[in-house]
């Protein structure tokens, strides 16, 4: 399903094609569900202590008062 769209931009008009995923990707926002693990695994607190820059990120959100440090 292909839908074609105009748009008019420094008075020069250029047609864009969007395909049916773009559309629902502008709807829903996303179109992949998260996976839980995986994000804790790289965005966890765990991953994060482990190294100096996370260990400097948890600081900084543990001083700014942030109720959750990580994921």
């Amino acid at each position: 399903m292909l839908i074609f769209t105009v748009v008019l931009v420094y008075r020069y008009c250029y047609v864009t094609q969007l395909t049916f995923y773009t559309i629902m990707q502008a709807k829903s926002g996303t179109l992949r569900k998260r996976k839980n693990r995986a994000m804790k695994k790289t965005h966890g607190f765990l991953k994060r202590s482990q190294t100096a820059g996370g260990r400097k990120t948890l600081l900084s959100r543990r001083r700014k008062g942030r109720k959750s440090l990580t994921v």
